[in-house]
């Protein structure tokens, strides 16, 4: 016996609802695994290629990243970064809040 209009339409409904829902999850799961690719592992200490501070903040790691391309295999504390790119800390420090204030992610 077929259903009637009323429980067709609530079925329907619950069917868009569970999609919407799946689709919800899948984004969160992308947002997540993005956030792990920018900062790295959550609690992983990272250290600074060139004098081993540790652990680097998240500013210095956001910087190396920025700077230097979001993959790259060293990450260097503000100093030595300076040093690295023959620019002083304070310049750097500017740059980070100029990032921050375009709504940089990496920040």
């Amino acid at each position: 016996m077929a259903k009637p209009f009323d429980e067709l339409l609530s079925d329907n409904r619950v069917k868009e609802y569970e999609l919407l829902k799946a689709e919800i999850i899948n984004i969160a799961n992308m947002r997540h695994q993005t956030i792990s690719l920018l900062y790295g592992a959550v609690g992983a200490k990272q250290t600074c290629y060139n004098c081993s501070k540790e652990p680097l903040l998240k500013d210095e790691v956001g910087l190396c990243k920025k700077l230097l391309g979001r993959n790259c295999k060293y990450l260097f504390c503000l100093d030595c970064l300076a040093e690295q790119l023959d620019v002083t800390a304070e310049y750097l420090l500017v740059r980070v809040e100029d990032f921050k204030n375009q709504g940089c992610a990496l920040f």
